[in-house]
């Protein structure tokens, strides 16, 4: 199933109401299969139907010394049908049912990839992924099995009945009395079943997400000695889902032997009585076997039921969990009809585009973070963004690849507002580097490709070099084939984030969106990195910078600065010095004033500077392990530094 076929799903695909109605309009997309399935097993339960008959009349030329070779010839053939029809049956039935949770989980995947950010948020992944595993599984057997058990049971119930009857109806009186008690007692523990399935997985999936989140940040739980509290939460969760288990394997328990006692005891009562006929010589001893044979055929559409009706209380709680997930909101990602999103290697049309904020109001839940902001970024400019934690940087860049909606106000790329244009397209513009910098778990090569597949080898060099991967690509056992890791964890901080901003420039975007894109680079990287952002902006690229470090930004061409939601200032860095008490706090917070002061300020000044631009622009910081690189480097650095204290303003920190 492809992406655009998903994609188009939000109009295409087909959406369910909770409970029975829902889940019979879900089986009914596979009632061809179905369809198949129930005619070979109901014809291989008819010949079931027929053996009581064919042993009856075995039984008759037996007692009369008739040849029997031509009965049991068919008895023989009765007994070969219905088993092969049986077993063929099964096996469409269990690949329909294979098939179920495979269109299920390949759907409910394809629906959590397309779905909004904010339910992302709201949602804890392990929960998510126990929806897809555990949830899934259990929906398949209400699904296939259980309608063609039900009605090809109910369907040998009333036939055995009807043959049955024909034989005595006396003994049909006294066989459905005692099988009414023990069906009494199965439907008193029923309405237990889907209390208990409920708190079961709610449990797994609670405690699939319990999982995950420790997994995934599995240094820091041992580096806080967390691993015993992580564990009496997986204790706790696993409890959930034990105790859940046990009420359901008790209801259980009193379901299967009720109905096989049921069965048994009218077995024996007809037995009983049976035989006082047979005596009585009101029923030959052929038609006493022939009822007793029908009777044990009654077993299996009786304990199915009782398993069925058992099953579809779980089975519901599965399907309404999955369902729920299915009937949220996508992002309408296409314009129109379903087509392949464009991952190819060439810039999307237009050159550098300008972005807008006009009045952009936003919140999360209750809480504002954005108010009344409003600015221009220009086409081709490098744009930062700058302001305390808090303050909704991110969530700027975040109403910009339309993540979020704003509430009120309007984000505008060349004129255009964000949420008037398909996703397809405006995210095509865009190439974003988020502040985490995730890195896919594959190879090197792959992680610079993952936006765009098709790119040629020229192409992903030259971003490689670009960003300083160069050297590290010749240093590694497999060049671009090795593997990073599960979530790049082989890899270093600083590599991660090169290897996010490389595949953010194969794409040649219009717009390039970095959020803290070189928070984890040393000092001589960020100054190099800081190069490559600067000279990507131009004529094809605008760029938009959100950072916390001032030495990442102090030679963008407008700064805009927030605070409590709002814009508190923009201009250049020396305006702003100048103009903007918050931006100056800012300043003087920084643990890097090398980066933050006008170039060139004395002789020293602009020797170190040089030292540095000719440190930056070479393959050096490609091999920052090297003794005599690092004291290059640091060399030319602390020449800066020295050249710049003093500054009226600023806050430095000694060597």
């Amino acid at each position: 199933m492809g992406a655009s076929t998903t994609a188009g799903g939000q109009s295409g695909r087909p959406t369910y109401p909770p409970g029975l109605r829902g889940l019979a309009r879900f089986a009914a997309e596979r009632r061809a299969a179905l369809l198949v399935a129930f005619l070979l097993i109901l014809v291989a339960d008819a010949a079931t139907l027929a053996q009581p008959i064919v042993t009856g009349h075995l039984l008759d030329a037996v007692i009369g010394r008739h040849s029997i070779v031509r009965i049991v010839a068919l008895l023989v053939l009765i007994f070969v049908v219905g088993a092969v029809l049986s077993g063929i049956g099964g096996f469409v039935l269990s690949r329909t049912g294979e098939a179920v949770v495979r269109d299920l989980r390949v759907r409910l995947g394809a629906h959590l990839l397309y779905l909004r950010i904010a339910e992302h948020d709201r949602r804890r992944s392990g929960d998510l992924l126990s929806r897809a595993s555990g949830d899934t599984m259990m929906v398949r057997s209400i699904v296939t099995t259980g309608p063609v058990t039900a009605v090809t049971g109910a369907i040998t119930l009333i036939a055995s009945l009807v043959l049955m009857a024909r034989i005595d109806l006396m003994l049909l009186g006294v066989t459905v009395a005692t099988m009414a008690v023990s069906f009494g007692a199965v439907f008193t523990v029923l309405p237990r079943v889907k209390p208990a399935a409920l708190q079961t997985q709610a449990s797994v999936g609670r405690l699939i997400a319990v999982l995950d989140r420790s997994l995934r940040a599995i240094r820091t739980v041992k580096a806080s000695r967390a691993e015993e509290r992580e564990l009496r939460e997986i204790e706790e969760q696993a409890a959930g889902a034990y105790s859940g288990g046990l009420k359901l394997s008790r209801i259980q328990s009193q379901i299967t032997p009720a109905i096989t006692l049921g069965v048994h005891g009218s077995f024996l009562v007809v037995l009983g009585l049976g035989g006082a006929q047979v005596a009585a010589g009101h029923l030959t001893i052929s038609q006493l076997i022939s009822y007793l044979l029908y009777l044990t055929t009654l077993a299996v559409p009786l304990v199915s039921v009782g398993q069925l009706m058992s099953d579809l209380q779980r089975g519901l709680v599965s399907f309404n969990r999955v369902n729920e997930i299915l009937n949220l909101e996508l992002e309408p990602v296409f314009a129109g009809p379903a087509q392949e999103l464009e991952t190819v290697a060439h810039a999307a049309p237009g050159g550098a585009a300008e972005i807008t904020f006009e009045g952009v109001e936003f919140g999360y839940s209750d809480r504002r973070i954005l108010d009344e902001v409003s600015f221009r970024v220009t086409p081709g400019s490098h744009t930062a963004v700058v302001g305390p934690s808090g303050a909704g940087k991110s969530t700027l860049l975040a109403l910009v690849e339309r993540f979020y909606e704003a509430d009120a106000g309007r984000v505008l790329i060349d004129g255009r507002d964000v949420t008037e244009m398909p996703l397809n397209e405006l995210r095509r513009m865009i190439a974003y580097v988020e502040q985490e910098t995730p890195v896919l778990a594959g190879t090197v090569g792959a992680n610079i490709r993952y936006a765009c597949p098709d790119a040629s080898d020229e192409a992903v060099d030259a971003v490689v070099a670009q960003v300083g991967l160069t050297g590290l690509v010749r240093r590694l056992p497999d060049g671009l084939d090795t593997d990073v890791g599960d979530a790049g964890v082989l890899m270093s901080g600083g590599e991660r984030q090169r290897i996010a901003i490389a595949r953010a420039l194969l794409g040649q975007p219009r717009v390039l969106l970095l959020d803290e894109a070189t928070s984890q680079l040393d000092a001589l990287n960020e100054l190099a990195m800081r190069d490559t952002v600067r000279n990507a902006a131009g004529p094809r690229c605008t760029v938009v910078t959100v950072a916390h470090r001032l030495s990442t930004v102090v030679e963008a061409d407008k700064i805009i600065v927030l605070a409590g939601g709002r814009v508190a200032g923009s201009g250049t860095h020396q305006e702003l010095l100048a103009d903007s008490t918050v931006y100056q706090e800012l300043v003087q917070g920084q643990l890097l004033p090398a980066a933050v002061v006008p170039h060139g300020r004395d002789a020293a000044g602009a020797e170190g500077r040089q030292q540095l631009d000719a440190f930056d622009t070479s393959d050096a910081f490609d091999d920052a392990e090297e003794p005599e690189v690092l004291a290059a480097g640091a060399d030319a650095l602390e020449m800066w530094r020295r050249a710049q204290r003093g500054t009226p303003g600023m806050r430095w920190l000694e060597p």
